[in-house]
């Protein structure tokens, strides 16, 4: 079995700029940008969706930090092949597709010939393939493998959001195999799968608020040519001893590192590069970094019981730990490891069948049904020093996120 397809062409156009939503008594702010001199801000405008289409600073002249257009353009195509017989399945898949790029910058120049940057075209592909061998009825091996070629995102191909092009920007690499073993029993079955991923040259960014300047300010952190290898070894079990309980158990134990150094830029609120306000050199090193915003070991039980003929219920609970800080370190030794946490989540459902074609099933769930405080994820990485007011060990200076509380929700479903 083989197919063939061609994408339909898209096109995106945007207007990004930012404007004055209140004065706050003022009667105007005086800036500056290369491509308009001194000016003063003296209008302000109403914050609504329609603005960037009605409103009259569509002139532009009282538009400030930024004002800028882009334009990105999509072509792609794929194919797939597929075999399978009584004890083999196996695809090959392939893509191919291209972008391009180009953006208009009217408040960094002032030259007509300067404001349309140069365009850019790049090619990104993917290819990926697996198979699946039956040893028998009960019994199989997998693989996968894969390897995506991905164009760099519009605002990575230009420097310091202007219209100059990076010379050494060039696609993000990610390659990744995996292999398993499944089992299918009476009463038992289970999956167990081994991982390894290498993401080359990848490009990220994350904000937080400080005070820089004189006052608070949100300032960005770009990072390109991050390298990370992700390996691990996931595990998945049902067991049902007998017809009305149902057994199940998960876990994911994960091993993601970052690799070499990484190139920093450091951007404030109106897009000016400030790395030196941050001691911050050009590159960085985090070569055996942890990878953070995703807790690299999980595992967890639960249990499905039927009763009463119609009625399930259901509890489970999950165990998280090895979580990192969302924040690519740039002056420390690593990122900081935020609590383990465990939670405990429970549901009820009842099934009315109306007919013998149609059902009404009313379920109700209890998230987090012992109201767990925990951190779910860290912006920065401030770590504990001697002194230092701490909440389970991380520093209170520090910008968290902490999970929901006790949440329940109800739903119905209708079968037919």
């Amino acid at each position: 079995m083989s197919s063939i397809n061609t994408k339909v062409p898209r096109h995106y156009k945007g207007t990004h700029f930012r404007n004055i939503v209140d004065f706050l008594g003022l009667k105007g702010i005086t800036t500056s940008k290369p491509g308009k001199g001194t000016y003063t801000l003296t209008e302000s405008f109403e914050a609504n969706p329609w603005s960037a289409l009605f409103d009259s600073n569509n002139d532009r002249k009282q538009r400030y930090a930024w004002d800028y257009e882009e334009e990105i353009q999509y072509l792609g195509g794929f194919t797939q092949f597929e075999f399978k017989n009584e004890d083999i399945s196996a695809y090959v898949q392939g893509a191919l597709s291209t972008q391009g790029h180009q953006r208009w910058d009217y408040q960094n120049y002032s030259n007509e010939d300067e404001i349309a940057s140069e365009k850019v075209d790049n090619i990104g592909y993917n290819v990926k393939g697996g198979m699946n061998f039956k040893f028998d009825e009960r019994n199989n091996f997998f693989m996968n493998f894969g390897h995506y070629s991905r164009q760099p995102f519009h605002d990575n191909i230009y420097l310091n959001f202007r219209n100059e092009i990076d010379p050494n920007i060039i696609n993000e690499k990610i390659s990744g195999l995996e292999m398993g073993y499944g089992h299918r029993g009476n009463k038992f079955a289970a999956n167990v799968n081994l991982y390894y991923t290498v993401w080359k040259n990848r490009a990220n960014r994350n904000s937080y608020s400080t005070f820089y300047n004189g006052s608070f300010q949100v300032v960005t952190f770009l990072y390109k040519g991050i390298s990370q290898v992700h390996k691990g070894l996931e595990i998945d079990f049902t067991y049902r001893p007998i017809t009305d309980l149902e057994l199940k158990g998960y876990g994911s134990f994960g091993n993601w590192k970052y690799n070499g150094s990484t190139q920093v830029t450091a951007f404030d609120e109106e897009l000016n590069v400030v790395n030196e306000a941050f001691n911050i050199g050009k590159t960085v090193d985090v070569d055996g970094f942890d990878v953070g915003d995703a807790a690299q070991t999980t595992f967890g039980f639960g249990a499905k019981y039927n009763f009463l003929d119609n009625f399930k219920v259901d509890v489970d609970w999950n165990y998280f730990s090895n979580l990192y800080s969302d924040y690519l370190p740039v002056e420390s030794d690593g990122a900081i490891e935020l609590p383990d946490y465990d939670l405990f989540d429970l549901g009820l459902s009842y099934t009315w069948n109306v007919t013998q074609e149609s059902s009404l099933t009313f379920r109700g769930n209890v998230n987090n049904l012992f109201d767990e405080i925990y951190i779910s994820e860290s912006d920065t990485n401030i770590a504990s020093g001697n002194g230092a007011n701490t909440y389970k060990g991380i520093n209170v200076d520090n910008s968290v996120y902490f999970g929901f509380g006790r949440t329940w929700n109800f739903g119905v479903t209708y079968k037919f």
